[in-house]
C-alpha cells in the first residue's frame, strides 16, 4: 500500500543521516534494495564499492584503476541478472557481477556520465556530458545510438520512466532537467523547477509515486550550500526536502521506493546519506512510567516530521503524540495507563473487596460483604487498585428513639440490631402501624399505613425547616380547622380538614425559630460564652483570661456551631534540656518564646517557646544559642548573655 508524501516543515531541517564519511569525491550511486546494498562511485579514488544499506559492511567492489581516465563514473544495477554497470571517467562502459567478478567491456563511446537501465525493455541510456548527447543501446552494448542531441548542452546524469515511456537527463549547462519520449527522443521539454534549482547535478524517479528527486547545489566557489528536492514529474509543485550546513555538494542520487528512502552522495562533504521519507505502519512499545507494562501502540502511515496522536489499545487508557524522524516513530508526549481488570484487593482486618473491571483514572464503589458495611470507593492507577475513600467496619445498631414517617406521623421505637425489625403503632390520632428496620445505625420504614383520625391528637408537618409536632383537636367530618404553631416555632399556622375518617393537611406554614440562644461551651479547656445568634449570623466570642484566640459561632436551624479554637498560655516553672538540666522559666501566652538561664555550674540559655500550655525547645530562635546548657569550665559562672 502506497500514500501520498505531502511537504511538512520539519521535513527540510536537517540532513539525512549519514552512512558513509571520509569519502573520496563521491559520484554515482544506485540502491538494490532486495538485496540491501548500496553501490557508489568514487573519482578520485577511482573505485567501485558496495555497503549495506545502513552504511555496515563497506566493501571494494572494483579496486583503484591504474589511470584516472578508467575511474568509475555512474553506476547502475540489474538486479535480476546480477549485474552491476558503471560508466568511466572517460570512454568506456563497464559491466560485472555485483561481487565485482568477471569484469566486461560493454561500449566504447566519450565522456560517458550518467547511466540507466530498462532492463524490461533490455536498453541502457546515459549521458556524454562532453558532447551534450543521450545515447542508448543494448545491454550487451549493441545497437548503439543517438537518442536526443539537439539543444542538449551538459548533461551529467539520466533517469527513465518505462511506465510512461519518457526518459529524463539533468543537463548542468541548461541548470535544469529535461525529458522526452524514450521511444525516438522526440517532444523535449524543460521540467519548471529552475526557479529552485541553482544547479542541477543528479536526478531518481519514483515512476510509482510519480515524483522525481533532484540534487543541486548553489552556484558558489566554495559549494557549501546544497539541496535535496522533490517534484511532480511534470516538474510542478517542487519542494525542498534536505537543506543545511550539512548539505554541501550532492551529486548522485538513488530512490528506494520500497522503502520510501532517498539516497545521495556528497562530493565535498564525502559522505553517503538517506533520509526515509514516510514511517510505515506498525506499533510501538510505550513503557509505563509506574510499573513494568507496555502497551503495543499501532500507527498508520506518517510523513517525516510529521506528528499523530493515537489512542491506546484495548486495556489501556489515554493517548500519546508520535513523530516520525527518517523512518522512525517516536513518542514526544502522553502516556497510556494500564486499567484494572475484575479482582480482590485485601484489606487488613477486614474482608476481602471484589471488584469488576476499572479503568485508569476511574473510581468505583464496591459492597464490603462479608458481614461488613462500607461505602468503600476504588481506584485504579495504571493498572494498580488502592483504597481511595470509606472503609468496611463493622455495622451499627439503632439506639431506642423516634421516626418520622412519610405519612405526617412521628413514631417511637426501641432498639434495634443491624438488620433486625420492629412493628410499631401509630401515634394517638393516627389508626394501624408500621414495620421499622435497622439498617448500620439508622431506622428505615419497610411497611404498615397510618391514617391521621379526625379524633383529638397530633400531627407531624415539614415546611422545610425540620419537623414540628403539632396538636390538634376533634375535627366533625366535612370541617375544618386552623391551629396555630407550637412554641418555638412560627408561621401562619396549620389548616386540616376531616375527610371521611381521616385528617388532610390543606395548609402548612409552621417553621422553628430562627435563631440560637446565648450559650456556653467548653474549647480545649476554655468556656466560651456566645449571645443570642439569628439564623445565618456570625457571633465573634474572644477566648478567656489564660489562653489566646477567638471563636466564630454561627446559627443553623436554631443549633449553634464553631469555627475556630483557644490555645492556652504557659504558667511560669521548670523545664528539663536534652541534657537533664532543670531550667526555670517565666510565664508566656502562645506562641512567645522565652529564654531561660541554665542553672550554677552551666553556661548558656535553653530558647522555649510556648505552645498550648506547654514550652518547647526552640532551636531557630537564635543562631548563636544553644540548645542546651553547658558545664561551666573551672566551676565559674559567667554573666547572662
Amino acid at each position: 500500500m502506497r500514500c501520498a508524501l505531502a511537504a511538512s516543515a520539519a521535513s527540510a531541517a536537517s540532513a539525512g543521516r549519514t552512512l558513509q564519511s571520509d569519502l573520496v569525491q563521491p559520484q554515482g550511486l544506485a540502491v538494490d534494495h532486495d538485496g540491501g546494498m548500496m553501490y557508489w562511485t568514487e573519482v578520485s579514488a577511482r573505485t567501485l564499492s558496495r555497503a549495506f544499506l545502513n552504511g555496515s559492511g563497506a566493501e571494494v567492489v572494483v579496486p583503484p584503476t591504474r589511470h584516472a581516465e578508467d575511474a568509475p563514473y555512474g553506476v547502475a544495477l540489474d538486479v535480476a541478472a546480477k549485474k552491476v554497470y558503471w560508466t568511466t571517467q572517460c570512454c568506456t562502459i563497464r559491466r560485472a557481477n555485483l561481487d565485482g567478478t568477471e569484469v566486461e567491456h560493454v561500449i566504447n563511446t566519450t565522456y560517458a556520465g550518467g547511466i540507466a537501465l530498462d532492463v524490461g525493455g533490455g536498453k541502457m541510456y546515459w549521458t556524454s556530458w562532453m558532447d551534450g548527447i543521450i545515447y542508448r543501446a543494448d545491454l550487451n552494448g549493441s545497437r548503439a545510438e543517438v537518442l536526443v542531441s539537439r539543444g542538449v548542452q551538459v548533461p551529467v546524469d539520466v533517469a527513465i520512466d518505462p511506465l510512461r515511456g519518457k526518459i529524463y537527463w539533468a543537463d548542468v549547462g541548461k541548470r535544469t532537467v529535461e525529458r522526452a519520449n524514450i521511444e525516438d527522443g522526440s517532444q523535449v521539454e524543460a521540467l519548471n523547477v529552475s526557479w529552485a534549482i541553482m544547479q542541477t547535478n543528479g536526478i531518481a524517479l519514483d515512476p510509482y509515486a510519480e515524483r522525481i528527486y533532484i540534487t543541486g547545489s548553489a552556484d558558489d566557489p566554495g559549494g557549501t550550500s546544497g539541496s535535496i528536492y522533490r517534484a511532480k514529474l511534470s516538474g510542478a509543485d517542487s519542494e525542498v526536502l534536505v537543506s543545511g550546513q550539512d548539505v554541501s555538494v550532492p551529486y548522485g542520487i538513488a530512490y528506494d521506493h520500497q522503502a520510501h528512502a532517498v539516497y545521495w552522495t556528497d562530493q565535498k562533504a564525502g559522505t553517503i546519506q538517506r533520509r526515509t521519507l514516510l514511517c510505515a505502519p506498525g506499533t510501538i512499545l510505550v513503557v509505563s512510567s509506574a510499573n513494568d507494562s507496555a502497551a503495543a501502540v499501532p500507527y498508520t502511515y506518517m510523513n517525516h516530521g510529521g506528528l499523530m496522536t493515537v489512542g491506546c489499545p484495548a486495556n489501556y487508557s489515554g493517548s500519546v503524540r508520535l513523530m516520525c524522524l527518517d523512518g522512525e516513530v517516536s513518542v514526544t508526549s502522553g502516556q497510556c495507563f494500564r486499567n484494572c481488570p475484575a479482582g480482590e484487593v485485601a484489606q487488613e482486618g477486614g474482608p476481602t473487596l471484589r471488584h469488576g473491571p476499572i479503568r485508569s483514572g476511574d473510581a468505583a464503589f464496591v459492597d464490603c460483604g462479608g458481614g461488613f458495611v462500607g461505602p468503600v470507593q476504588l481506584s485504579c492507577d495504571d493498572g494498580a487498585v488502592s483504597v481511595a475513600s470509606g472503609g468496611c467496619r463493622k455495622p451499627r445498631g439503632c439506639p431506642a428513639g423516634t421516626k418520622s414517617l412519610p405519612v405526617s406521623a412521628q413514631v417511637h421505637h426501641g432498639a434495634l440490631k443491624h438488620g433486625g425489625q420492629q412493628r410499631v403503632d401509630c401515634p394517638r390520632g393516627f389508626n394501624g402501624s408500621y414495620l421499622l428496620a435497622c439498617l448500620d445505625g439508622k431506622t428505615w420504614p419497610i411497611s404498615g399505613s397510618c391514617h391521621a383520625s379526625c379524633d383529638e391528637g397530633s400531627i407531624w408537618v415539614d415546611a422545610g425547616a425540620g419537623t414540628i409536632e403539632v396538636a390538634h383537636g376533634a375535627i366533625r367530618p366535612g370541617h375544618s380547622l386552623r391551629v396555630v404553631c407550637p412554641d418555638g416555632t412560627a408561621g401562619g399556622g396549620v389548616r386540616l380538614e376531616c375527610v371521611g375518617d381521616h385528617i388532610r393537611i390543606l395548609e402548612s406554614q409552621c417553621i422553628r425559630n430562627a435563631r440560637c440562644d446565648a450559650a456556653s461551651t467548653t474549647i480545649n479547656g476554655a468556656v466560651v460564652s456566645h449571645g443570642p445568634i439569628s439564623e445565618g449570623d456570625v457571633y465573634f466570642a474572644p477566648c478567656p483570661d489564660g489562653f489566646q484566640g477567638g471563636v466564630n459561632f454561627s446559627c443553623a436551624d436554631g443549633s449553634a456551631r464553631h469555627i475556630g479554637t483557644c490555645l492556652a498560655d504557659c504558667a511560669s516553672g521548670a523545664f528539663a534540656d536534652s541534657g537533664g538540666v532543670r531550667v526555670e522559666h517565666a510565664a508566656a501566652v502562645h506562641g512567645a518564646d522565652v529564654l531561660a538561664v541554665c542553672p550554677d555550674g552551666y553556661t548558656g540559655v535553653v530558647p522555649l517557646v510556648c505552645d498550648n500550655g506547654n514550652f518547647t525547645v526552640d532551636c531557630a530562635f537564635e543562631e548563636s544559642t544553644k540548645c542546651a546548657c553547658q558545664r561551666a569550665i573551672g566551676g565559674m559562672r559567667p554573666g547572662v548573655p
